[in-house]
């Protein structure tokens, strides 16, 4: 069988449930020239609890089994594994092909290629530092992801845990907001009954107030139309990742 014109085909994300794994394998088992690219075969093989994945899979299989299509995933070498315990078939129908792990350097110039996206998505800036930043500690604190993939992923927290900010401001915000909020309330009551010692007072507690509100919205960039994303950021996401501070 010739695949010189062949069709390269990926399931689109959110993957497709139900019966269309099935239907798309199906489709595409009766069409000539077609391979099949699944970015992660073993996401289809671990739904086979599914009756309809179950049909995908053995479709799957006796496709490749008789030549009616040919195949390319990715995977990380453990899932590989993982998925040829379970479906000793695999051995027979794809050929491990090992792809070396991108080092530091390489991993930045990916970052550097994807940041724009990344930033439009987020509505964020990431510095040169917290490139930098992503992927020394990606490597150091997490061991189970290759480079650039974890050090992608740290980017795309940091850029997601300052849009939450953005839309749900911190708790040391908030309670500053809510003493601004009650200060103002028994400042405009002083003046009201003429208590112009406590009208005094409270003016001195609202600047107080204010001032601090501003260093904390500020520290937290949470006036700035597009947030730029520092280390700061990025150490926070890594603390919540392992359970542990983070430390140099």
């Amino acid at each position: 069988m010739s695949f010189e014109t062949a069709l390269l085909v990926d399931f689109p994300r959110p993957r497709p449930r139900g019966e269309e794994p099935a239907k798309t394998l199906r489709t595409l088992a009766d069409s000539a020239n077609a391979i099949l690219f699944l970015d992660e075969l073993h996401e289809l093989l671990a739904s086979g609890a599914r009756s309809a994945s179950v049909d995908a899979i053995a479709l799957l299989k006796h496709a490749l089994r008789n030549g009616e299509m040919q195949c390319i995933s990715a995977c990380a070498p453990r899932e590989f594994e993982t998925a040829l315990q379970a479906f000793p078939w695999l051995a027979g129908s794809f050929r491990p092909v090992h792809v070396r792990a991108l080092d530091e350097k390489d991993t930045r110039s990916i970052l550097e290629s994807r940041k724009a996206s990344l930033e439009k998505v987020h509505e964020v800036t990431y510095t040169g530092e917290a490139l930098a930043f992503a992927v020394s500690s990606a490597s150091r604190y997490l061991p189970d992801l290759p480079l650039p993939a974890k050090a992608l992923q740290l980017l795309d927290a940091a850029g997601s845990l300052a849009r939450l900010r953005r839309a749900s401001p911190p708790e040391d915000v908030a309670d500053v907001e809510k003493r601004l909020r009650f200060i103002n309330q028994r400042l405009e009551a002083s003046i009201a009954n003429h208590e112009f010692e406590k009208a005094r007072f409270y003016s001195d507690e609202e600047r107080k107030e204010r001032d601090n509100l501003r260093a904390l919205r500020e520290k937290y960039s949470l006036d700035d139309a597009n947030t730029a994303i520092g280390p700061e950021i990025l150490e926070e996401v890594i603390s919540r990742w392992s359970g542990y501070p983070y430390s140099v």
